[in-house]
């Protein structure tokens, strides 16, 4: 309870436990119960992809068996059509770039996702800027990666706005803050 009369809700994870590589601690100052289920999915979501990250990206941490995670395997060579098929129908978010043979991939062979992250396959042909349209963040990160193309992103959450500019570098809006905003809003009003 603070002195100016509110509630005040805290949040802290250490992970892994026997060796932790990650620390998140989160405040929120004179919270509502109704708000509480959104801040709590959305630090849920943070720490689960936090996790999952760590995961990918550390050599001493330890991977489980677990059905939502799919070990990436090596489609280089392969009809872009063929792995897109096969993927969607395991429940895999594939982002397609181009046509015919896939020439590059992420997540690069061997690396283990989550069933919630996406398999970018990169095939022949021109791609066009607006495939960034609707992608989160990262994905676009990583198309722009695959494509050798420069971004800059403004905001967070999902691209809605994309436009080149006159150094060639794409532009890339998001309004996830607003969305935020509008949320909470529309909780603290109900």
């Amino acid at each position: 309870y603070s002195k100016e009369g509110g509630y005040i809700s805290s949040y802290a994870i250490l992970a892994p436990a026997d060796n932790p590589q990650i620390c998140m601690y989160s405040v929120i100052v004179n919270s509502k119960d109704k708000d509480m289920q959104f801040y709590g999915d959305m630090l849920k979501n943070i720490t689960t992809k936090s996790i999952n990250y760590l995961t990918k990206h550390s050599n001493g941490f330890e991977i489980s068996e677990d059905p939502n995670q799919y070990k990436v395997e090596n489609y280089i060579g392969s009809d872009i059509n063929t792995v897109r098929t096969n993927l969607n129908n395991q429940q895999i978010k594939t982002i397609v770039l181009g046509s015919g043979n896939i020439e590059s991939q992420y997540p690069n062979p061997d690396q283990v996702i989550s069933n919630d992250q996406s398999i970018i396959l990169r095939g022949s042909g021109d791609v066009d800027i607006n495939i960034l349209k609707g992608q989160s963040i990262f994905d676009a990160q990583n198309i722009a990666k695959l494509m050798g193309w420069n971004l800059e992103i403004s905001g967070v959450g999902t691209i809605n706005n994309v436009t080149l500019n006159e150094n060639g570098i794409i532009v890339c809006e998001c309004s996830f803050p607003n969305k935020v905003n509008e949320e909470i809003n529309t909780r603290r009003n109900a």
